[in-house]
């Protein structure tokens, strides 16, 4: 995406980049981007985790499939 199409999606609320859990009511896309430090080696992917466990909550009902 260009400067100018982040600007426009900005003005628009189509994009929300955010750190507040609230702010997920009604996604559509949510876009996780997390540290994640190595660890012996390996990447530690408990923020990764973490992160995930906290937009799972907030999936929108239109996608439970269980409804």
């Amino acid at each position: 995406m260009s400067d100018s199409q982040i600007a426009e999606a900005l003005e628009l609320g189509r994009y929300k980049p955010t750190r507040d859990p609230a702010d997920l009511a009604d996604f559509d896309i949510a876009v996780i981007t997390v540290p994640t430090p190595l660890r012996d080696g390996a990447p530690d992917m408990s923020n990764i985790e973490s992160a995930s466990r906290t937009v799972a909550t907030h999936i929108p009902s239109r996608f439970d499939s269980h409804s």
